[in-house]
């Protein structure tokens, strides 16, 4: 598997919690960021797709989103939401 180096910023709180797991877990912080990405990202594309097919059809009702929304709760997929606090513009 080929990777990727690059430097990235954290919130001090949040480096710390994530090292204190990784290491909970006998890992390393990069797995676990790994894994937030790709669920990020799995999200986005669902999305994504949403939006596209709405483009397509008409929009999704209210009925059709809160049945999804239940679907995917019980299948255990919840969603990601921008904390107000996140900030795009760490460096």
């Amino acid at each position: 598997m080929a990777v990727v180096k690059r430097s990235v910023s954290f919130r001090r709180e949040i480096w710390e919690e994530l090292a204190r797991r990784a290491d909970a877990k006998g890992g390393h912080v990069s797995g676990l960021v790994n894994e937030a990405l790709e669920h990020y990202l799995t999200l986005q594309r669902g999305l994504d797709a949403a939006r596209g097919w709405e483009e397509v059809h008409d929009p999704f009702t209210p009925e059709e989103i809160a049945a999804a929304d239940r679907e995917l709760d019980e299948a255990g997929v919840y969603g990601w939401t921008r904390p107000s606090h996140a900030r795009s513009d760490l460096r």
